[in-house]
């Protein structure tokens, strides 16, 4: 099995998911999960094209801030857009961690032909502590979404 995940990390937010998902990069890591992890500065559009077609991964998560078509990688720049790219996930599953993209992009990547889109049709939100911004997960609250995660790469 192949994993892609990408984690932009640019400011508050994005900081949180880098080191939420370094979680599940160390998972993978762990079970022998050949790992592409597009982090901080290589989580852009080309990169990401690239990885795409070059390593077809079985299963892509992409974490960052998203509308109802699309997906940001690091400052905020486009990764996936509805209409626009994503016939790139086309035999994949994919887990969008991104405000609302669920609405548009998750039925135009299912439409392009992924195996399976898990994403938000609302706002992704998560309580985090800016007190405890050098240390994000010492005090995690966000469990139940690290277990999710965990499963995608046990039933693969």
């Amino acid at each position: 099995m192949r994993l892609l995940i990408t984690r932009p990390r640019y400011e508050e937010t994005t900081h949180y998911l880098y080191h939420w998902a370094g979680e599940l990069v160390a998972e993978a890591t762990r079970r022998h999960v050949e790992l592409i992890d597009l982090q901080k500065e290589k989580a852009t559009r080309q990169q990401l094209e690239s990885y795409l077609r070059k390593k077809s991964p079985d299963i892509v998560i992409l974490n960052g801030h998203g509308n109802d078509s699309s997906v940001a990688g690091e400052n905020g720049e486009c990764l996936i857009k509805a209409g626009e790219n994503t016939s790139l996930l086309k035999d994949k599953k994919v887990y969008v961690r991104a405000c609302r993209a669920g609405r548009r992009l998750g039925p135009d990547v299912i439409k392009a032909g992924a195996d399976g889109f898990v994403g938000y049709s609302q706002d992704f939100i998560f309580p985090y502590d800016k007190d405890n911004f050098q240390r994000p997960l010492e005090r995690d609250q966000l469990v139940e979404f690290r277990d999710y995660e965990e499963v995608l790469i046990r039933k693969s």
